[in-house]
């Protein structure tokens, strides 16, 4: 690179730093271990884990595994997006060097879509309903509560209809790549199958898809 690309890619770091610096310093004065939100996110952090670990179902663990994370996946990208942007942000964080909140996006959001995605499948209930009744309840219900607790606050003309949206996108995302790789295990090893298979979602009607 050229000596003022340098110069301008060496400005962006030390913004970094300091932007860094900034917000550890925010957080030991203001939402360290002695206030009851980090308690709060902590708790909420942890028990999801525990949760998931004990309700699984062994036998489909890789399944909801991989939903999961792409749901944690999706979510913290479309978190982070927001955060940098300041489209949205977390005044109490459980972790000070994440712009994002690790409580929803590694553990509270993916373990209730995995453990939503697995009560469907043995009540064989439509997934697609309940997965957008949940996305919802996260727009709707949990995110006005954590805007009450000033754990959530959002600005640039963000509401809840936008979140509702865009939890909806995780949640297509989510179950768009988990499908299609549903779809690659059914193939032969030359990328063709002699027959045609069905993508076994969750649901009344399952996803079906042909290949010759």
């Amino acid at each position: 690179m050229d000596l003022e690309q340098a110069r301008q890619f060496e400005q962006i770091r030390q913004s970094k730093l300091e932007e860094a610096e900034t917000i550890q310093r925010y957080w030991l004065q203001h939402s360290n271990m002695d206030t009851w939100q980090f308690w709060l996110l902590a708790v909420l952090f942890v028990v999801p884990l525990i949760v998931v670990l004990w309700k699984m179902d062994r036998s489909r663990a890789f399944l909801l595994g991989f939903f999961g994370l792409n749901v944690h996946i999706w979510f913290s990208y479309i978190d982070t997006f927001g955060v940098e942007r300041g489209m949205w942000g977390y005044p109490y964080k459980f972790v000070p060097f994440l712009p994002e909140s690790i409580t929803l996006d590694t553990s509270l959001v993916p373990v209730t879509f995995m453990l939503l995605y697995q009560w469907c499948m043995n009540t064989r209930r439509n997934f697609y309903l309940f997965g957008i009744a949940l996305c919802g309840a996260y727009s709707f219900i949990l995110k006005p509560i954590m805007v009450q607790l000033d754990l959530f606050q959002m600005y640039r003309g963000m509401n809840f209809v936008y979140l509702f949206l865009l939890y909806g996108l995780v949640f297509g995302l989510s179950v768009g790549v988990t499908a299609f790789f549903m779809a690659l295990r059914k193939t032969g090893g030359d990328g063709s199958s002699k027959s045609r298979w069905f993508i076994k979602l969750p649901g009344r009607n399952s996803f079906r898809v042909k290949v010759k």
